[in-house]
């Protein structure tokens, strides 16, 4: 989970967004944790953030793992059941479970 806080350029974003997908392109992720499943949840401030992040990742090849949602949706009641994710790739919002 990362909870952006905006204080990162999207350049820098980018890179970390890279540095995941290189992390499981390379079968070190997978070999660490005996998994292929990964979700990186981002959090962020507002809906404009929101979109700049999902534009920022999309442009990294890969990167379908990473699901987003502003601090204002997320609380401890909704945070897994509800639809408050968005997923760059998918239409409309999802929940975790």
């Amino acid at each position: 989970m990362e909870a952006d806080r905006a204080t990162e350029a999207n350049k820098k974003f980018k890179d970390k967004v890279r540095g995941y997908v290189e992390y499981v392109r390379t079968k070190k992720y997978q070999e660490r944790y005996k998994t292929s499943s990964l979700r990186v949840l981002v959090v962020t401030t507002t809906k404009e953030r929101l979109k700049n992040l999902i534009n920022t990742t999309q442009s990294v090849n890969g990167a379908s793992f990473f699901w987003f949602t502003t601090f204002k949706e997320a609380n401890y009641k909704n945070i897994l059941a509800e639809p408050i994710w968005v997923i760059p790739s998918k239409e409309g919002k999802m929940s975790l479970i």
